[in-house]
């Protein structure tokens, strides 16, 4: 069973948030991270460093906030401005405070050979290949639909419920038959085969 995020957080704590960094595919990692604590205060600075390579002004950031003076009671404020350049030297990050943010990214964007290189610099795992294809066959993809918006597993619901397979459902979406989607005719031609427009009969079953 998928851990929940409060597990995780006691598992970081025991364990190493370095150790347990998921240098590879940190998509959806959510962090709550102490700058008093010199190892998380790392982490920061891994994934800054990582946002920095693949999506440059912050865009890979989401819900990024920050509580400067931390008490008994915390008082988050968003970083308005995006998360300060200046940042991106370790020793520029105060030793005060606790940030919040999730990190996501694209898979166009997603840099193999960054994640490698910071994988060996930081993690330690110094024996991976450097090579991106090699390094992509040593690599399982994951996904729980409690990471996906709302709104693409009512896309997903829609494809394997009405067609036969993706590829029929790739063809009925492909109007112009140059067998290539962009995103402006995806969702063009999937509302007009019938996405978001209430239940109807599946394509098996029409006609039955």
């Amino acid at each position: 069973p998928k851990f929940s995020e409060a597990a995780w957080s006691e598992l970081r704590k025991r364990l190493g948030y370095v150790n347990l960094f998921p240098f590879f595919q940190p998509e959806s990692s959510f962090y709550t991270l102490d700058l008093s604590v010199p190892e998380q205060k790392r982490v920061l600075h891994l994934l800054i460093r990582l946002g920095n390579a693949e999506s440059p002004g912050g865009g890979n950031f989401k819900g990024a906030r920050i509580d400067k003076n931390p008490g008994s009671t915390l008082n988050f404020e968003p970083f308005t401005a995006g998360i300060p350049l200046s940042w991106d030297s370790y020793e520029a990050i105060p030793s005060v405070g606790i940030v919040e943010l999730t990190y996501l990214c694209s898979m166009d964007d997603v840099k193999l050979r960054v994640r490698r290189r910071l994988a060996a610099s930081v993690g330690g795992w110094s024996h991976l290949p450097e090579d991106p294809p090699e390094i992509q066959k040593m690599l399982q993809w994951w996904s729980v639909l409690d990471d996906v918006p709302q709104e693409a597993v009512r896309v997903l619901v829609f494809l394997v419920t009405y067609f036969r397979s993706l590829g029929e459902a790739f063809a009925a979406c492909d109007t112009n038959k140059d067998k290539k989607l962009n995103h402006k005719e995806f969702v063009k031609n999937l509302m007009a085969v019938g996405c978001l427009m209430g239940p109807r009969l599946p394509a098996a079953s029409a006609g039955a």
